[in-house]
């Protein structure tokens, strides 16, 4: 059986069950599964580029470079 034909079973399996414990439960390992997906994609940055970047941050506010708090949550809204 394919990958593609296994998900698909899958689907079906999902949409004739009515056990909320079960949908909880898938819900939350493909939740933590993705998360330790994304956490082993991370690379810790070297001291000296987080330097660099606190310095770009601090030119960044110099410059006026910067959105105030309102500003920020007015784009998230859109």
């Amino acid at each position: 059986m394919t990958l593609q034909e296994r998900k698909l079973k899958l689907i079906n399996q999902l949409t004739v069950t009515d056990n909320k414990n079960l949908i909880k439960k898938i819900e939350l390992l493909l939740k933590e599964t993705i998360m330790e997906e994304y956490e082993k994609s991370l690379k810790p940055m070297s001291q000296k580029e987080f330097i660099a970047k606190i310095n770009e941050a601090e030119d960044d506010i110099k410059l006026g470079r910067v959105y105030s708090q309102k500003e920020v949550a007015r784009f998230f809204q859109k």
